[in-house]
This record gives structure tokens, sequence and C-alpha cells, in this order.
């Protein structure tokens, strides 16, 4: 292919005359890099004949002229990517001038009607510190649930709900940069019943950029979903169906038609799965009297169906104008089965050795979000002015039925059941607005900068029941019952300027954050008004060496601010032995972070990274002994320290084999006190990625993957390793229409939680499997119109299709 490129640069350049009109820019690929060696074309319409060509350097700067009087407009050709085009432009006869036009080249999705390429597309590739996964060339992706992508990729980790990044919390997810406002489980929900095969690629952002929000003391999780780029009627419908202790399936569908000014896209998914887990609990007390233990057998089983849906249109009002709209909605049913058997050893003063318990808890939700957005083009270099406004409406019901039996060590009943009902309704709603500026000021400057306001209000209602005399006659406890109502808004205002000079290039910074509480819980009659008003700078150097070498330093400040729940100075009910409380002074925490990196062709990158949080928000455990309860609450520790490295590097051993290693290293010290005793806890955290693509033939393909989780440390807890080794294959049929996946997650059932704590009177430790070796069985059918005829679509919708794609 490089031949043909070579070759075809220089028929285009053989006709070579001293221009009048000159056009110069730069070309870069969707992170923002330049593209080297890209090959440029001067095009003439109205017959589309190519003038003129040249290359691009290796920063992915170009230069070419335009000599006779006519229409023009500049094409890049690149393989693996998408041709890009510039606006159309007129040449004078008498008018000299310098015209710039800076392209993005986005990774190629589709085939071209007359070339076969045989090889292998990057799977991963990483940037200025940041990772982006493209999940639509992954086999594994194939038939998985986004939940299920997610535990796979490097640095995220899924525990008990919470998503990390390099081992701590604070992880923001976003889906087509809009920041996800739901709960912990609801969030675990709506990754659980989204398909992967509606995701194009997923950024992992340890540097986001400024104008993305500044909560998110770990990184941001951006996960970007397909859009249709080919005229005419295109779509796809997907199934999977996996088998490991239950089955899961997954069914869905996306349908686009795009012409010379609109696109109209929908899609629809529906998702039904079974989730077991099977946990040991072993907490030890001691008090004066002597020393016991309470071990916990635990399986847990959860039936979730999930309703996913988007419908939108994006139409050109005109050549420099586009408006869009979507409206993209979830809605779930969820039924937890948990069964236990908690066990008394050792010293014991109460008449009981064994607790039964029986859970039953049904749930379900429903997410609606509306999106307005429009865009301007403000002139030929690339400038344009973005408005988008969202409104999101997020109900939720939550069940529960508690039963707890005592027995003695004969089995035969000791005391009176103790059973407990609770219901938590909770309505959400979030309305924001941004508007954001990109002027383009010349070649090597740009300025960007923007608004956004934010309001989120929450109405939770809490109803814990008993039956305190056994006759199934359940009773408001209203010590523990609560209502409250929340409101927070936030106003935000950044500004970053981008300049090149020479082989150095930089980013100025700086984003302003306003945000404002209120709640209130009428059970306590409390009130909380709380404000912060802070600043978060973002700064990047970026230097170009000898073509080959890239050094690269970010420094940047974030924040993680603390949610009503954990401000709420009221008691919840999680089982027999575990509580959860707020913390009414509760503060932010901030992040300040940087990173120096260094990349060498793109295939090999190194970094080193300081991080530093202080008010470190950490969940923490107290442990009551004479009670044998554990109750859940949130402090501000006073720092968290890492000390972090990173590597990568993507290359082919030959033509139908790459190779992707991808791993980091940390050392983190917390400090603080823990129930007026001094903490400092110290530890690494460390991880492995491997994946083997193998290009089979032309029509299949395999890949290998093996992913290690070192040990961490958060907080007073300790995690200890897991890996995990999956394998699938996929298999083109009927012309490349219809894909089929074979795969097997987990093959050795070894991605096992294992944790335990050691601190002051704790001493617990807990063993979880979860169903995660599975058998998968995948089909996905595109029809429409597959393969891309250059000549036929190349005056109708490109211009339209790069500013459509947005």
């Amino acid at each position: 292919m490089k031949s043909y490129s070579i070759i075809f640069t220089l028929l285009i350049s053989a006709i070579h005359l001293i221009g009048q009109t000159k056009v110069s820019g730069v070309v870069r690929d969707s992170l923002g890099s330049g593209l080297p060696y890209a090959t440029m074309a001067l095009v003439k319409l109205p017959d589309s004949a190519i003038v003129r060509g040249t290359v691009t350097d290796s920063l992915g700067n170009y230069s070419i002229n335009a000599t006779n009087p006519g229409t023009y407009f500049i094409r890049c050709f690149s393989i693996g990517y998408r041709n890009g085009i510039s606006p159309v432009f007129m040449v004078d006869s008498a008018d000299k001038k310098n015209l710039v036009f800076d392209l993005v080249m986005n990774m190629e999705s589709t085939s071209l009607e007359q070339l076969t390429v045989v090889g292998l597309r990057k799977l991963i590739e990483v940037k200025n510190g940041n990772t982006v996964v493209n999940v639509e060339n992954s086999v594994l992706a194939k038939g998985n649930s986004l939940y299920e992508l997610l535990v796979k990729l490097p640095g995220i980790t899924i525990d008990e709900n919470k998503i990390m990044m390099q081992g701590k919390t604070g992880v923001i997810v976003m889906i087509d940069d809009r920041p996800q406002k739901l709960s912990g489980s609801s969030l675990i929900n709506l990754l659980k019943g989204m398909n992967a095969d509606l995701v194009k690629s997923i950024e992992i952002l340890k540097n986001p950029p400024v104008k993305y929000d500044a909560t998110g003391t770990s990184g941001m999780i951006n996960i970007k979903t397909k859009k249709a780029v080919v005229t005419g009627l295109t779509g796809s419908l997907f199934s999977s169906y996996s088998q490991g202790f239950y089955d899961r399936s997954l069914l869905g569908g996306a349908l686009n038609y795009k012409t010379r000014k609109a696109l109209f896209f929908t899609t629809l998914s529906l998702d039904k799965s079974r989730y077991r887990s099977e946990q040991s609990f072993e907490k030890n007390f001691t008090d004066l009297n002597g020393s016991s233990s309470l071990n916990t057998k635990n399986v847990t089983n959860d039936l979730n169906r999930t309703l996913n849906y988007t419908i939108g249109f994006d139409y050109a009002l005109s050549p420099t104008d586009v408006l869009g709209a979507k409206v993209e909605g979830n809605a779930g049913l969820r039924n937890t089965l948990s069964n236990s058997v908690n066990s008394i050893t050792g010293y014991n003063t109460f008449p009981f050795n064994k607790v039964y318990t029986d859970i039953d808890q049904n749930g379900d939700w429903k997410s609606t979000n509306v999106n307005v957005n429009y865009e301007h083009k403000l002139d030929t270099l690339g400038s344009q002015w973005v408005c988008v406004a969202d409104y999101t409406d997020l109900p939720e019901a939550i069940s529960e039925s508690n039963l707890n039996s005592f027995f003695n060590a004969a089995d035969v009943q000791a005391s009176m059941p103790n059973n407990y009902k609770n219901t938590n309704g909770t309505g959400s709603s979030v309305i924001s607005g941004r508007s954001d500026l990109v002027k383009v000021i010349n070649r090597v400057g740009t300025f960007e900068t923007g608004l956004k306001f934010v309001m989120i209000t929450t109405a939770n209602n809490y109803l814990f029941k008993r039956d305190i005399l056994g006759d199934g006659n359940y009773v408001e406890d209203v010590k523990i019952s609560n209502k409250y109502n929340y409101e927070e808004k936030t106003y935000a205002a950044y500004g970053n300027y981008i300049k090149t000079i020479g082989n150095l290039s930089m980013q100025l910074g700086a984003r302003l954050e306003k945000t404002s509480l209120n709640g209130s819980s009428e059970r306590n009659n409390y009130v909380l008004k709380k404000d912060y008003f802070q600043l978060f700078p973002n700064v990047s150097f970026a230097y170009q060496y000898k073509d080959d070498h890239e050094f690269q330093l970010n420094v940047l400040r974030r924040t993680n601010r603390p949610n009503f729940a954990d401000l709420n100075p009221f008691m919840f009910f999680l089982d027999q032995y575990s509580f959860q409380i707020g913390n009414p002074l509760l503060l932010p925490d901030f992040n300040t972070r940087g990173e120096l990196t260094y990349s060498f062709r793109g295939a090999f990158s190194f970094a080193v990274a300081y991080s530093s949080t202080q008010n470190v928000m950490l969940q923490y455990l107290s442990q009551t002994d004479s009670s044998r309860t554990i109750i859940q609450s949130v402090k501000n520790m006073k720092s968290n320290n890492a000390v972090e490295s990173s590597a990568f590097y993507q290359g082919s051993i030959n033509r139908r084999w790459d190779v992707v290693v991808t791993g980091s290293f940390s050392y983190m010290t917390y400090r603080g006190d823990i129930d007026n005793v001094s903490f400092y806890q110290t530890g690494i955290n460390y991880f492995a990625n491997l994946s083997n693509v193998f290009l089979l033939s032309e029509k299949m393909k395999l890949e290998l993957n093996a992913l290690y989780v070192g040990p961490n440390v958060y907080g007073i807890v300790k995690l200890k390793p897991k890996w995990m080794a999956s394998m699938a294959v996929k298999m083109a049929l009927f012309n490349d229409r219809m894909d089929m996946a074979l795969g097997v997650d987990d093959v050795f059932y070894t991605f096992v939680n294992r944790v335990e704590s050691k601190h002051l009177n704790q001493n617990w430790y807990s063993y979880k499997t979860n169903d995660t070796r599975r058998f998968r069985i995948s089909l996905s059918y595109k029809f429409g119109k597959i393969k891309i005829n250059e000549r036929a679509t190349r005056l109708s919708n490109e211009e339209e299709k790069e500013r459509l794609n947005h």
C-alpha cells in the first residue's frame, strides 16, 4: 500500500505551476496529533479533477498552490483513515491570497469498493497520556455489554459498583461527551444494558481537556457511540447469547438514513441477563470478655431486564449551520434474591449461633434525556460555535424485604425473627446547557472558550418498617425512615489557548466553577447550604524531536464534590449487621497531577506521573464489637499521594499478527485519622494487559487477551491480585454483511475478588466470585450501502458529513 501511495503522489505532483493562491494547514488525527506523510490533493470542480498534490511533513503540515481560476477543494488521503475534505474555495486570476485549512482525519470504518486491504487496524491508541480503545475493531467486544467490556480495559477495575482508574475512585463516565448523573448501582445497570456493538470507541482520559467538567480526580471514561457516514439507508441488526452459571441475551438494531443535508438515526437494544455471585465474609471481634468470629456465606442472584433506545436527527440548515436533536432513554427492571447464613463462633453472649437471612429486592428505573444542539461554522479556518442543551429525568424506585431467622447450634429456633421492609423512591432531574467557541487565529494558534450551567434536583423518600411482633404487621421506624430534597447548581467558564512554535506546541487553559448545594432532611430537620468557587488550571507542552520522538508534559487540577447522600447525617439500613451514615462535615477533595510522557512513532510510550489529592474523601468502616455491627461512612483524610508510571507498546509481528501491551505501576500513600486515631497506609498497585490479534484470513480474525490486576490499597482496605484470560474469533460472512463471533471470557475462572482489612479493632476478609466465565456467541448483520463508491459520493455529501459528525 505504501508503494501505491508514493506512485499516486508522484503522479499528481508532476503537474507543477507557480500558484497565485497558497493553501496550507495542518492535518491531525482524532486525538489532535499531526498526521505525517498523508497525501494531499488539490481538486477542481465540477469535474473533480486532481490538479496538484503533495504530502504532509513529519508534523502533519502541508502547503499547496492553486494557479488557475476556478473552484477548488483540498482532499486528504491516508491509509486507515477516512478522507479529509476542506471547504470549497474560489481562485480568481487577479487575486493573490493565502488560505489556511486544518483537517481532522478519523479512523476508517468502511471499506472501499475497489480496494481490499489485508491487515489489522489499531485496537488501542495512546496519545497525550490518554488511551483510546477502538471498540468496533475488537473481537472480544462482540456480543458483550459495556460493563463486561470495561472490566477488560487497561487500568479500569470495577469493585462493588465503584469504577476505579489506576486503582483510584473518582471516575466520571460520559456518553458522547455528556456526564452521566446516575448513582453507582444505576450507572452499573445502564452499562450492563448497553451493547458494545453500538459503541465506536472508548476514551480513557487521565488528562481530560479543560472543556470537560473538573469533577473526577482520577479521570474520565468517554464512551463514543457510532454514527452513519454513508449516504442512503443503512442499518444493522445484532444479537448475542452467553452462558455461564446463568444465561444472558442481548438483541437490538440501528437504522440510519442520510441525505446530502440530513441524517436521521435510531437505535434500540433489549437486554435480559442473570448475574450470580457467591461471597464468603469473615469478621473477627474482640472485647473484654473474649474473641469471636462472624462468618457469612452468601449467594446472590440478579435478574436484569433493560431497554435502551435513541432517536434523533442532524440537519444542515446552510453550508455553515447544523441543527440536531435526539432523545435517549433506558428503562429497566431488576430483581435480586440474596440468601445468606451468618455463623457466630467463639465467645458468644447472644442466645443464637446462626442467622439465616433472605433478601428479596425489586427495583425499576427510567432515564430519559432530550438533547438539542446547534453548530455554526464561523470561517473556513475551522472556527466554530456550538450550543448544546439537555434535560434529563431520572425516576427510580427500590423495594426490599429482609427476613432474619435465629437458630442455635442444633438448628433449633432460638429467638423471634427480626424482619424488615423498606422502599426507596427517588426522583431526579438534570437541566444543563453549554456554549463553546473555537476561534482559529492562524495555522499555529487557536483559542477555545465556553460557558456551562448544570442544575440537579433530587427528591428522595426512604421508608423503613419493622415487623415488631412477628405477626406480619410492619410498623414504620421513624428513627431510620427519611425524606430529603437536594439541589445542586454549577456555573462554569473556561478558556484555552493553543500555540505552535516550531517543534513546540502548548496549551494554556483554566476552568472556573462555582457550585451551590442546598439540601434538607424532613425527618431530622437537617439543612445543608454549601458554596464552592474554584479555579482549575490545565497546562500542557509537547515537543517533537527528529520526527520520531515526542515529549509531553501535562499539569492539571481537578476535584470531587460530596453528594447529598454522603452529607446527610442519617442512618440507612443495609442488613442485620451493617448500616450507612452520612457525614455533614464532608469537604470536596482536590487533586493536582503532573505527567511527563515520551512516545516513539506512536508505537511506544512511557509516562511517569505524580498525583496529590488533598482532603481525599474516603469510605471507611467503624466496628462495634459488642453488637457485631459495622457502620459505613465517608470522611476527609489528609492526603492521598501517588507516584505512577505506565507503558504502552503496539506493534506488528507480521502483517497478520498485532500485539498490544499496556501496564502501569503506582506507589500510594494515605494519611489522616480514623476514629481519632492517626492513620498512615502505603501500598502498591500494578496491572498488565496483553492483547494478541491474528488475521487468520481475509474473513477471520482471532483475539487473545490476558489481564492481570495486581494488589491495591484503598484506605484501610486492601484488594488482592486477580487475573483473567479471554479469547474470541470473528468471521465475516455474506460479502462482509454479517459478522459471527464466538468467545470465552475468563477461561480459567480466576477473576476472583479478595479483600481484607486490618485496622484498629477491625480484622475481616472477603472472598467473592462472580459469573465471569462465560461462553458467548454473537451475530451482527449490516444492511443498506456498506461500501463507499468514492466518485459517486465525492460531491454530494462529503462536506456535510464532516460537519454532521460531531
